[in-house]
This record gives C-alpha cells, sequence and structure tokens, in this order.
C-alpha cells in the first residue's frame, strides 16, 4: 500500500494521512480548530502538533471560540506555564484573537465554512501530483484567503499557513497520485453540503442537526426567506438517516423578534390594501395558509426538535417554538405573544398548539395581555422545560439532551412523536387504539431484537431505525 512520502512509520502520523488529511471537512468548529493548530505549528514540523493536539483540546477549552475570546490576561499566563503546548507567547495570544475574530463574523451572520470554501469555488480542487517538489507552498487561492482573513482580524493566517490549511480540510486533494487515499478523496461524496439557505443556517452533525435562524443584526426577524425555507429544511432532515434529533436555535442576541412587518410587505401585499373589499381578503387566506405550513413543518417532521432560547422569543418566534417537541432557555430569555398588541390575531399555530403546552388559563392570559414573562417564569408555567445560567450552557444541555434522544431506537421515538402529535385533543380511547394499530405496525423490529441482545450481553445496544 503506498501512502505520500512524508508519512513517517509513526503509528500517530499513519493514521492522521489514513483517515484525516485531505478529507472535506465543513464543520464550523472544526474548521477553526485546524486553523488554529496550522498557526500554531508555524515554524514547526507537523508531527510535533499533532502528538500535542489532544492537550490543546483540553488547554484550549476543546477549541470553543466563544469561550477562548474571553480568555483574560490570567488565562494567557496559564497557558505560558503549560509543558503540555508549545508556549509560544505570540501563537497563544492570536488563538485569543482568532477566536474573537471568527465570534464576530458568525454573530454578523457571516458563515465561517462557507466563507472559507469559498476560496475554491465550494469544491475541492482534485491535484494530480506525482511527486512532492511539484506540491506548491502556496497558491493564488491560499493568498487570497490569508489577505481576506487579516482584513477580518485574523492573525497567523499567511498564505503558506492557509495552503497547509486547505490541504488538510480537503479543499485541495494533494495527495500523490500513486498514494491509495488519492481516489479514496476523489470518491468521498460530500454529506454535509454548504448551507443553501438565506434565514436559516443548517449544520449537520449526525446524528444531530442545528438548525440556526440567522439573521443576528435584526434579531433574527422573520422575513420572506424564513417562512419559505422550512419546509425543504424539514423534509430534508426528516428523511435523512443519518439525523435522529434536531436543535433550533438563534444565531446573535435572540431566537428571535418576530415576524418582520415591513419585510413582508411585499408577500403579503393585501395587508396595504385600502378597500379591504371580500377579493383581497379572499386573496389573503392562501398567504396564510403557507405561513401556518412552514411552521407545521417542523411539527410534522418525525425527528424530535428542540428548541434552545435564548434572549426574545416574541410572535412568530413563540409560534416557531411551539411548534417544537421541546423548549429550554436560558436566564435572559423573555417571551411575548405580542400579536394583541399590534392589532392581529396569532394565526399560524401559536394558539393552537400552547393551551395544550401551559393550560388555557395561561395561554389566554398571554395572548390577551401580549406582556412579556421573563424565563422564570415561562418554567413556572412549563412552557419551558429548564432554565439554564448562560448562552452557553443552553446550547451544551441542548447537544446532551438531543443526543441522549438520538441514543434510543429512532424507530421508537419517532412512533412516540407521532402518537403524542395525533393524540393531542383526542380522548383516552382514542389514544389507545392508535397507538395499539402503532405498535402492531412497527413490533417485532430489528431495534427491539437489538435491545433484547445487548440486555442479555449487558452492553448498551446500537439501534438502526429498522
Amino acid at each position: 500500500m503506498k501512502r505520500c512520502r512524508w508519512v513517517t512509520d509513526d503509528d500517530i502520523y499513519r493514521e492522521y494521512h489514513d483517515k484525516e488529511w485531505g478529507v472535506p471537512l465543513f464543520d464550523n468548529q472544526k474548521l477553526f480548530e485546524m486553523l488554529v493548530l496550522e498557526g500554531v505549528q508555524a515554524g514547526l514540523s507537523w508531527i510535533t502538533i499533532l502528538k500535542r493536539r489532544r492537550a490543546y483540546r483540553l488547554a484550549f477549552d476543546n477549541f470553543d471560540p466563544g469561550a477562548m475570546a474571553r480568555w483574560d490576561d490570567g488565562k494567557i499566563e496559564a497557558l505560558m506555564t503549560d509543558h503540555t503546548i508549545i508556549r509560544n507567547r505570540l501563537k497563544i495570544e492570536a488563538a485569543r484573537n482568532n477566536a474573537a475574530a471568527y465570534t464576530a463574523m458568525m454573530d454578523s451572520g457571516e458563515d465561517f465554512a462557507r466563507f472559507l470554501w469559498s476560496f475554491v469555488g465550494e469544491t475541492t480542487i482534485h491535484n494530480r501530483w506525482k511527486n512532492h517538489q511539484e506540491i506548491p507552498t502556496q497558491t493564488a487561492e491560499s493568498k487570497a484567503m490569508a489577505k481576506a482573513l487579516k482584513l477580518k482580524g485574523f492573525k497567523f493566517v499567511g498564505p503558506t499557513i492557509c495552503y497547509a490549511f486547505m490541504q488538510a480540510v480537503g479543499m485541495v486533494n494533494d495527495h500523490l497520485v500513486d498514494c491509495f487515499r488519492h481516489q479514496e478523496i476523489e470518491r468521498i461524496k460530500r454529506k454535509e453540503t454548504m448551507n443553501q439557505y438565506e434565514f436559516y443556517l443548517v449544520e449537520k452533525k449526525p446524528p444531530i442537526a442545528w438548525v440556526f435562524l440567522n439573521r443576528p443584526a435584526k434579531k433574527n426577524a422573520m422575513g420572506p426567506s424564513a417562512w419559505q425555507e422550512p419546509e425543504s429544511i424539514f423534509n430534508d432532515l426528516d428523511n435523512d438517516p443519518e439525523i435522529r434529533a434536531i436543535v433550533i436555535a438563534g444565531k446573535g442576541s435572540s431566537f428571535s423578534v418576530g415576524i418582520d412587518l415591513m419585510g413582508m410587505v411585499g408577500e403579503l401585499p393585501e395587508l396595504m390594501d385600502n378597500e379591504q373589499k371580500g377579493g383581497v381578503k379572499w386573496k389573503l387566506l392562501p398567504r396564510i395558509k403557507r405561513l401556518q405550513a412552514a411552521i407545521s413543518s417542523i411539527e410534522r417532521c418525525r425527528k424530535p426538535v428542540i428548541a434552545a432560547i435564548h434572549g426574545y422569543c416574541i410572535g412568530a418566534g413563540l409560534d416557531l417554538a411551539t411548534a417544537c417537541d421541546i423548549r429550554i432557555c436560558s436566564k435572559d430569555a423573555i417571551f411575548s405573544l405580542r400579536e394583541a398588541a399590534v392589532g392581529f390575531v396569532a394565526d399560524v399555530g401559536v394558539l393552537q398548539r400552547i393551551p395544550a403546552i401551559v393550560g388555557q388559563g395561561h395561554a389566554r392570559e398571554l395572548a390577551y395581555t401580549a406582556r412579556d414573562i421573563p424565563a422564570e417564569r415561562a418554567e413556572q408555567i412549563q412552557l419551558v422545560n429548564n432554565v439554564y445560567d448562560t448562552k452557553e450552557s443552553l446550547m451544551e444541555n441542548a447537544a446532551i439532551l438531543a443526543r441522549e434522544i438520538a441514543d434510543n431506537s429512532p424507530l421508537a421515538v419517532q412512533a412516540s412523536k407521532d402518537v403524542l402529535n395525533a393524540c393531542v385533543g383526542k380522548s383516552v380511547q382514542d389514544g389507545l387504539d392508535y397507538v395499539a394499530s402503532i405498535s402492531a405496525n412497527i413490533i417485532p423490529s430489528n431495534d427491539l431484537m437489538e435491545a433484547l441482545t445487548a440486555f442479555g450481553e449487558r452492553r448498551k445496544p446500537k439501534f438502526s431505525g429498522t
């Protein structure tokens, strides 16, 4: 088996070459990690960094940009005494600086992966080098990337570092043509497409998918694309066998401040018609139905959906949240069913869903008063299951909850969601009849047999969803 000539007999190096180097990478945080490590490598060999990668993850807060951007000088000094990493002050301070630059990009709605991959046209460049002397140390693409990163405030991102980064994360396939990995990289089909949506940012990290409301500059006010895109997103996630749970969250300072009324004028021109005759109102009906369908697509998705809410969750944002299976929030969350305060009735689902969540009395209070309620009150009335101190803690616990769901039988979890949705508003007997028909259709299953086998073997089951 032939490998690239730079690979030594070191097992760590071989493992990295055979399984990681040149594999297309699209995860934002993992790309950030690789960019930082390539900067740390400057002037050193890659094997030196590779052997310390686990130590770097421990020292650098698992390369969480939000946490790294908050490092104070005390943290920098502590890292300067950590013998498990390269104690270079400029590189450590650059890591903090780059975390802040990354966070600023993401908070402004600019996706890090899309930005980086744009320099290669969002697809891998497959080179056909016969020997290492042919491989460049920098290219026009790496020079352009370096220049753009520096303009955004990044450091230790020169064109040579950027090219090494591009090789590592699969933007270029620089395995030699006689290396067994060259053809394997060419055959890799990209499982995570670059985000194709305007309002939402979708990140698939099997078995979990993250769907972010991604208009932070406007506090995720929901304009036309916010209503046009959900059906496509949730149909895709529903049909993706690798996804078992979904988390919805907001970028920036809030989950969502609700519908962007001015932005929706073009989609709902009937609202501005002065005469408001019957024909005009009749045209408005199918438009409202389309808005309802957008929110209902979340509820119809067979995968459980968790809403992780911070900041404002108002109006249409609350419509979206109540269509989710589970809601959790951070301490700064504020909820409001605001429609009565602006002169119309909530008409895309919240009035139909929220009574089953909080009860009729609380639902009517929210609808009639349009008042803001804090996270603590939301938890008291069971609008949310749990409240966490910070946004970071919220997101961490959302991931834990999603993973716990994903570890169970997909067949059983999705059937449970179907039964729970179908039984809303039904009698107990109607519900019993429905679940009996579901059970009769899914039992026996491969998941059930796997659960029984795993129990007998005293191990954790590995469910297939069949």
